[in-house]
């Protein structure tokens, strides 16, 4: 840090794997996936594009109850006292501007209780603590989570110029009028927060034969742009009719923001104008309104966030944490969705109906709304569940009609329903 540092990149940091995965003296050489690890699962294939853009790397873990597990004899806390160091000068290298960090907490390789790991933090921890530390120094993530966990060639990817706008969502051709006997679902289709994610998902998810038969809220984290700009080029020139972008995890990137408040774990002041100022720029380019997913480490989406997200997002906004199920603030919703329909789970659609039945029935019982977060389903996917949750509703509720709608159509009902609990500006 004191003899690099000042000569990288003030706007983007790498947090990659290390080498401890590959020397067969380290005790986390053995860990479960291979003896050797192959280069994708360290993110090897990514260096080019870090290196192109001046990223000074570090692996190190952010606890500081444990030492790291492939250094078992330093001081406990090092780790992490530097970790905050390196995000500490990176900050004030940058006049306290937001920046990108890119990579994930390496929970399948080291510093978690994964297939047996060395340490005693479950993978989901690991990935909060990382999130919420780098929000505090004023970090977005690129999340480069496994698996995939690299881009390879993003050194020449980048290159392709970024257009200064693209024309992207178009409002409903005909509005809907609120109907109190019809439930109106909003289908999310995430997580791309990861340019690794997205490059890998996109060409299949676009090609789908059912991308066009129902409405899909594709959430692409904006700044993905700065590494793949050519995948938004596709994806904006190949809008179907039933396309439409949202932000994808928090906004711009990810971040945790109750960590852009003044805390305990932040070394300077507020950051949400640093937010704002950061955004700002992403989704004018892309015109995005709405976010998909406000992640907010488990934490209650309170008025703070609330006022900083009207304002950034004004049509409306999704959340699952814990807090109320449809709120209205200033006007702005903000509404709690079921999240974690993900691929791997799909095979069996007539359990996520139920699942879904019971969300409705539940949680958005006051209501005549819910929202579904998905993790890289298809257009196909998506089909497959909509027709078994409209086969099992149409069984069980004969009184009720349930529909899939646009997210511009979703949350312009809520606003003409009047439903929701109106939080106070004061």
């Amino acid at each position: 840090m004191e003899k690099y540092m000042s000569r990288c990149s003030n706007k983007f940091i790498a947090y990659m794997p290390d080498g401890a995965t590959s020397i067969d003296t380290n005790p986390i050489y053995t860990n479960g996936i291979t003896p050797n690890p192959i280069p994708q699962i360290t993110s090897v294939f990514s260096h080019d594009y870090l290196i192109a853009r001046r990223c000074f790397f570090f692996d190190l873990m952010p606890f500081d109850g444990a030492p790291p597990c492939d250094e078992q004899t330093q001081p406990v806390g090092m780790d992490a006292s530097v970790f905050r160091a390196i995000l500490l000068r990176r900050y004030e290298m940058a006049d306290g501007a937001f920046g990108q960090f890119i990579g994930f907490a390496p929970w399948h390789l080291k510093y978690s209780n994964w297939n047996g790991g060395f340490n005693k933090y479950e993978p989901i921890d690991l990935e909060w603590a990382v999130a919420q530390l780098v929000t505090a120094y004023n970090l977005a993530k690129e999340a480069d989570a496994a698996h995939p966990c690299w881009v390879s060639n993003a050194s020449a990817y980048y290159k392709s110029p970024i257009r200064e706008n693209y024309a992207g969502n178009k409002l409903p051709a005909a509005a809907k009028v609120f109907d109190p006997n019809t439930v109106y679902i909003l289908m999310y289709l995430g997580d791309y927060d990861s340019s690794a994610w997205m490059k890998a998902q996109v060409p299949r998810m676009w090609q789908d034969p059912y991308k066009d038969s129902a409405p899909n809220a594709w959430a692409f984290d904006p700044n993905l742009i700065e590494r793949i700009p050519m995948a938004f080029d596709y994806v904006y020139e190949n809008l179907g009719p039933t396309d439409y972008f949202v932000a994808g995890d928090a906004g711009a990137g990810y971040v945790v923001p109750y960590n852009l408040f003044e805390s305990g774990m932040r070394p300077r002041a507020d950051a949400t104008q640093k937010w704002m100022e950061y955004n700002r720029p992403y989704l004018s380019r892309m015109g995005l309104d709405i976010c998909g997913f406000i992640t907010n480490g488990g934490q209650l989406i309170d008025k703070k966030i609330m006022a900083l997200y009207s304002k950034m997002f004004p049509a409306g906004n999704l959340h699952s944490e814990g807090n109320g199920s449809l709120e209205v603030y200033d006007g702005v919703a903000f509404v709690h969705f079921s999240d974690g329909l993900a691929a791997s789970v799909i095979e069996d659609p007539d359990r996520l109906a139920k699942v879904m039945y019971v969300h409705i029935k539940t949680g958005m019982r006051k209501y005549n709304f819910a929202a579904f977060g998905t993790v890289c389903i298809t257009p196909t996917d998506n089909k497959a569940i909509r027709e078994a949750f409209l086969a099992f509703a149409k069984k069980t509720d004969l009184r009720t009609t349930y529909e899939f709608v646009d997210p511009y159509t979703f949350f312009d009902l809520i606003r003409q329903s009047g439903q929701g609990v109106r939080v106070p500006l004061d």
